[in-house]
């Protein structure tokens, strides 16, 4: 079992050692890491060794045990903090529960109350554990799930009248590398699978071949604009959206749709045929210009 470390401070060193010795500490899930004799010998241990609790008395010279929580919750706000004092002032307890203070007890420390509150203390970073490596779950997941969700996205995009301030997020959240064009372009893209010859081995494995062709694509417009590629769930086999900048044109674009056509024809011995569909200058524009592709298809939705 991983122990929890822990630091103590007070400025009376047989209050310390004694502490130290009654407390089972190893039972209660932590283990000692250091001492300190006041707050500011506290922190420079606290910087090196990153305890996960400190224990610290509340009057001490030179930095007290409210003035090195304050330092604590400004530098480490996840490390847990337990003062004891032994001084029954109301105003004390009122500024630890103001600085957020885990624990608050009295001295003389009794065994029985410090080795509970302890317990309650690993509970909580036991919880604390949990929760963040469900969160770390969660993001590896999201991580994972991320080309389905943009796939997902863009099919939404092309079909669905979608807010430009969601469009412009999502393309964002997602690092959709469209973002701030002179203008955009949708380019619907189908594979004639049925006219293929029988002599290329890909055709064996005839799912294998848009994904050539998706290739193909890539390569050769990484060289001339910015764009992302899509698979459709309907109409288009595949849809590009390409972002034309001052450095590129329509004109220019339709010359390398040309080439990645002659392309496909002559490596993959496979027929595609492409929609351009018209150019937009605002987010709200994706949905006709990915109609106004598909007519370009010859495919009615």
């Amino acid at each position: 079992m991983d122990l929890y470390s822990i630091i103590l401070v007070d400025d009376e060193e047989e209050v310390r050692k004694s502490i130290i010795k009654k407390i089972e500490w190893q039972a209660a899930g932590f283990r000692v890491v250091g001492d300190a004799e006041n707050g500011e010998d506290a922190m420079e241990k606290i910087e090196i060794l990153e305890p996960d609790v400190v224990l610290t008395d509340i009057r001490m010279p030179y930095m007290d045990g409210l003035a090195l929580a304050e330092k604590v919750r400004q530098r480490y706000p996840s490390m847990k903090v337990v003062i004891f004092s032994g001084y029954d002032d109301f105003e004390y307890a009122q500024r630890a529960i103001k600085l957020n203070v885990t624990e608050y007890i009295l001295k003389p420390v009794n065994v029985e109350e410090l080795t509970s509150i302890l317990k309650r203390i690993k509970a909580n970073l036991d919880q604390e554990i949990e929760e963040k490596r469900n969160l770390s779950r969660l993001r590896e997941n999201y991580r994972k799930s991320l080309p389905i969700i943009r796939e997902q996205f863009f099919n939404d995009l092309v079909h669905k009248n979608l807010p430009e301030e969601l469009v412009e997020q999502k393309l964002r959240e997602y690092g959709v590398p469209v973002m701030g064009a002179r203008k955009w372009i949708i380019v619907a893209i189908d594979v004639e699978k049925g006219e293929v010859r029988e002599t290329l081995s890909l055709h064996n494995e005839e799912e294998l071949i848009p994904i050539s062709v998706m290739q193909i694509v890539r390569e050769k417009l990484e060289g001339y604009c910015r764009f992302s590629l899509f698979q459709s769930v309907s109409e288009a086999e595949m849809v590009v959206i390409v972002a034309l900048d001052d450095d590129n044109s329509t004109t220019g674009l339709i010359d390398v749709l040309g080439d990645i056509c002659k392309e496909t024809k002559r490596i993959l011995e496979v027929p595609v045929t492409m929609g351009i569909g018209k150019s937009f200058r605002e987010l709200s524009g994706f949905r006709e210009a990915y109609q106004s592709s598909i007519d370009a298809l010859a495919i009615k939705p």
